[in-house]
């Protein structure tokens, strides 16, 4: 009789398992919504209200339009008018909110799903020319986007460079083409090209042979551009070397007060252990070669490159380096990688010789070029989901599957006695 209830209670906890896992498996996760509010502006009131899940792979949110009137995700692609307000989610958590503005005034701005760093693989990207995108970077600081007309003169501006033959002077493409756009609104006369930054070049040399571990690697930056942003990876106490002159850090951006391939910066960083680290070197100024495009990653046809007036490119002009940590110096050779960016991607040897040393100094100027965010968001800055928690149900399905296999063993035995 015992062995029957035992065989009995066994057979019900392995039901009670096979239910639990199965519960378990058909509840899914809910959403964790969170809001998120307008761009700065006329619109910087408005809320929107988005699954956190449309922020990961560090996607940027189209969360309205220009008149706020239409929100994420809009009811088709061609709901939203341009410029779009877009938001993504750093790595601290918070939210980088900025316009960003049409390339191409007669397809949709397709602001019904989030979109991804597309660079030079945006719709129509590769159809501007580097003055075309030098003359980008130039008018950016100089959009203003406090009202909605402020606005729609901003992007019809934008359209003096991306919409074919409109000159210095000329009126702007027009925006809504009713007869209701400001005559008055004229294409920028551009400053010469000489004036503009076309290109950024960055050049990133590590040391030629092994440091010891628990030594300092130096490392030397080449480049035409300030600030660069640094990103260390398997190094520790990342700083300028003893004795440079004309630059400064502050936290993870270098600013160098005249910044030339002839006058390179020497970088220091060490590692406790043996290994490698690597240094990451990126131009954080607004240039031609530093623009970022963003796009829907599928269903694409009809939809535009949309231009950002703050994020910028983080593989467009960068370089990176390698040190090797041994037990001692004359073990193995160092693994050296240098690049430098010519601004339309290609990526070719440097130029510049670089001297051992930097004679000593302090700097005395400090640059008035604005450092753009360019964090990458971290996938730990996710919000918590909610629903049930799959891990938790499986240990006790499986609890309450060893249990019933333990009982029916039992039952086993006591028949067989």
């Amino acid at each position: 009789m015992h062995n029957r209830l035992r065989m009995l209670a066994a057979g019900i906890l392995v039901a009670a398992s096979g239910a639990v896992a199965m519960a378990t498996a058909s509840s899914p996760a809910q959403a964790a919504p969170v809001s998120v509010t307008g761009c700065v502006g006329d619109t910087g009131g408005v809320t929107v209200t988005v699954d956190d899940a449309a922020f990961a792979g560090g996607a940027m949110v189209p969360l309205h339009d220009n008149t706020g009137g239409v929100t994420y995700p809009a009811p088709t692609d061609a709901a939203m008018s341009a410029p779009l307000c877009g938001a993504r989610r750093l790595a601290d958590g918070s939210f980088q909110r900025e316009w960003l503005y049409c390339t191409n005034a007669d397809l949709n701005t397709c602001g019904t799903e989030p979109m991804l760093r597309k660079g030079n693989a945006a719709t129509g990207v590769n159809a501007l020319t580097a003055l075309d995108r030098a003359h980008l970077a130039w008018l950016m600081p100089q959009l203003q986007n406090t009202t909605v007309t402020q606005r729609l003169a901003s992007q019809r501006l934008v359209w003096c460079v991306t919409e074919d033959g409109y000159g210095p002077g000329d009126t702007a493409p027009l925006y809504a083409k009713d007869g209701s756009d400001d005559p008055n609104v004229k294409c920028p006369v551009w400053p010469a090209a000489a004036d503009l930054r076309l290109t950024a070049n960055v050049a990133l040399t590590g040391p030629a042979a092994p440091t010891a571990a628990g030594g300092v690697a130096r490392f030397s930056l080449a480049t035409d551009s300030s600030p660069i942003t640094l990103a260390a990876d398997g190094l520790t106490g990342l700083a300028l070397c003893p004795g440079v002159a004309g630059a400064t850090m502050a936290g993870t951006t270098l600013t160098i007060t005249a910044p030339s391939p002839a006058a390179p910066i020497a970088l220091c960083a060490g590692r406790a252990t043996t290994g490698t680290g690597t240094l990451r070197a990126t131009v954080a100024q607004r240039t031609g070669a530093t623009l970022e495009f963003w796009q829907r990653a599928a269903g694409t046809e009809f939809c535009q490159g949309i231009l950002s007036t703050e994020t910028l490119s983080t593989d467009a002009a960068a370089a990176t380096a390698t040190a090797v940590f041994a037990e001692s110096t004359t073990t193995t050779a160092a693994t050296t990688t240098t690049s430098i960016s010519d601004g339309s991607g290609t990526t070719v040897a440097p130029t510049t010789t670089l001297p051992p040393d930097i004679d000593g100094g302090q700097s005395t100027t400090t640059s008035t070029i604005v450092v753009l965010d360019t964090a990458v968001p971290s996938p730990g800055a996710t919000l918590p989901r909610t629903g049930t928690a799959t891990s938790t149900g499986a240990f006790w399905a499986l609890v309450l599957l060893l249990a019933g296999v333990c009982l029916a063993a039992i039952g086993r035995r006591g028949a067989a006695d």
